[in-house]
């Protein structure tokens, strides 16, 4: 049956802000693709939200899943500590009415905090919503992108994270201290899409970080990575 499952270096997935089409998903199996990024509620839902029906159309092509919260803005907000439990209790809720099993990643998404926001502030946001995914059994994990507002020293020591998964325009030197990344985000070209398919999406490709740690999916049962 569906379970938890650690992702091999070097496998490659993609996310998208719509939902996949069980033909859709079929496509981009047949492209080499192995898991989906989706997007859960953080405050009000979405008909472009993760679904149980969506889940299931992955599943049967042989795809994973992994579930990401959709941010306030990719441009400019203001984290808080009531914020990040908010959040985090959103994330982890969601994700377990869609059945994701114990110890699977979900992701928080930061970038586009406003410049004024001091490091200790977003800091507090990261380790509340952390503190609530956990409390839900699953595994906190942290995309770090353009203006996420804190140095690669206060990414790896100042919040509780061990899973990160960086930006396509996150340069080298602002990845997170020490560990690194488990899976990198990249800027999908034409023949990047499976023929037939029209969506915006980014690619993404595991590799286990400097810790030898690898990110965690929700697999369908005898999943492929081959």
């Amino acid at each position: 049956m569906p379970n938890a499952a650690i992702a091999p270096a070097g496998l490659r997935g993609f996310d998208c802000d719509r939902p996949i089409t069980r033909d859709e998903a079929k496509k981009f199996f047949d492209k080499n693709y192995r898991f989906a990024v989706r997007y859960v509620v953080r405050q009000t839902p979405h008909d472009r939200d993760l679904s149980l029906h969506e889940i299931e159309s992955l599943f049967n092509a042989g795809l994973a899943v992994m579930p990401v919260q959709h941010v306030e803005s990719e441009s400019d907000w203001i984290p808080s500590l009531d914020k990040g439990a908010s959040n985090g209790r959103n994330a982890s809720n969601a994700c377990a009415s869609l059945g994701f099993p114990a110890t699977a990643n979900v992701w928080l998404d930061l970038e586009g905090v406003n410049t004024a926001v001091s490091a200790t502030t977003i800091a507090q946001y990261c380790n509340a919503w952390f503190d609530e995914v956990k409390a839900g059994g699953f595994t906190p994990g942290i995309y770090v992108g353009w203006h996420c507002g804190l140095t690669p020293d206060q990414l790896f020591r100042k919040i509780k994270f061990k899973h990160y998964w960086a930006a396509y325009n996150l340069n080298r030197d602002e990845e997170p201290a020490v560990r690194g990344i488990q899976m990198k985000q990249g800027a999908a070209k034409k023949s990047d899409k499976p023929a037939g398919v029209v969506i915006d999406m980014d690619t993404d490709v595991i590799n286990a970080d400097k810790l030898g740690g690898l990110p965690i999916v929700y697999a369908p049962d005898e999943w492929s990575v081959g």
